[in-house]
C-alpha cells in the first residue's frame, strides 16, 4: 500500500495530483499548526505572464492554531475577489468555460473552516480528474 500525507492547499501544484493519483491512500494533514504565509490559503496565478499571489482572506489566522481551527472570511466580498482574479487571469485559457464554474463552486462552498472548504476542494477536483484515490483527514 502506498500512501502520502500532506498539509491542504488551496488549488495546489500539479505534483500535488500528480502525487495523488499513485497513492492508495490520501491523507489531509489538517491538525498541525496553520503556516502563516505558506499555501494552505493562498496560490499564485500567471496574470499576462506575471505570477500573482490570491489569498482567501483568514479570521484570526495565527501560527498558534492548527488549520482545521482556521476559519476564513465569510462574505461574498471576500470570495467574489479570488473568483473574479482567476476569472480575469484566465478567461482565455483553453478549457476555462468547462473548468471555471467548478472553481466558482469549490471557493463558493458553503464552509468557513479552511479545513472543510479544502477538503471539499480535493474531492470534486480529484472527481473531475477521474482520481480515485481515497482521501482521509488526519483529524
Amino acid at each position: 500500500m502506498k500512501l502520502s500525507i500532506m498539509q491542504p492547499y488551496l488549488l495546489p501544484y500539479l505534483g500535488y495530483w500528480q502525487m495523488l493519483n499513485v497513492v492508495d491512500q490520501f491523507i489531509l494533514y489538517d491538525d498541525v499548526n496553520y503556516i502563516k504565509n505558506g499555501w494552505i490559503n493562498r496560490n499564485n496565478l500567471l496574470d499576462n505572464g506575471k505570477s500573482h499571489f490570491f489569498t482567501l482572506a483568514l479570521n484570526g489566522a495565527s501560527s498558534f492554531k492548527l488549520i482545521n481551527e482556521t476559519h476564513i472570511v465569510d462574505s461574498a466580498e471576500s470570495r467574489n475577489k479570488v473568483i473574479s482574479y482567476i476569472k480575469n487571469a484566465y478567461r482565455k485559457a483553453p478549457y476555462f468555460k468547462e473548468v471555471f464554474p467548478m472553481i466558482e463552486a469549490i471557493i463558493n462552498y458553503p464552509e468557513t473552516n479552511i479545513a472543510l472548504l479544502l477538503e471539499n476542494h480535493f474531492r470534486v477536483i480529484a472527481d473531475y480528474l477521474k482520481i480515485d484515490t481515497e482521501i482521509l483527514v488526519s483529524s
